[in-house]
């Protein structure tokens, strides 16, 4: 499983190169408010920079791979807006998407690596540890 994350990390990192800085700003500026992002470049560059990092590579998507099988079974996508969600069809299309932002979804990185079975798709919802993400 770890080979999976590797890669999918290396790929991300790929993306992390081809976005502009300018993208980043803007899926920041649409996730937290400006004074949010104020205060953590004075008090908490390294959560500011854990952000932009997330926001350029934060989850991949995975078809259907036996190791995943008892991961547990999300039915919608919970959003950063409380009490919001998004439908998984609707979430497959916009992670495909130039515009698709991760940080406005409930979920962020934790210690371990998570896994999600997305609905009755073959889908799974991959979402690498914290520490790819940390300098």
């Amino acid at each position: 499983m770890k080979t999976i994350f590797s890669i999918i990390l290396i790929l991300g990192l790929g993306q992390l190169y081809a976005q502009s800085i300018s993208t980043v700003q803007d899926k920041l500026d649409e996730a937290f408010q400006r004074e949010y992002l104020e205060h953590l470049k004075s008090e908490n560059p390294g959560l500011l920079d854990f952000y932009s990092k997330y926001a350029q590579s934060g989850y991949a998507l995975v078809k259907y791979d036996y190791r995943f099988k008892n991961a547990k079974t999300l039915d919608k996508i919970p959003l950063r807006e409380k009490g919001k969600s998004i439908d998984i069809k609707e979430f497959i299309a916009y992670s495909s998407s130039e515009s698709n932002n991760p940080l406005l979804y409930a979920f962020l990185p934790n210690q371990n690596d998570q896994y999600f079975k997305l609905g009755d798709t073959d889908y799974f919802l991959l979402i690498p540890a914290q520490h790819y993400f940390i300098s």
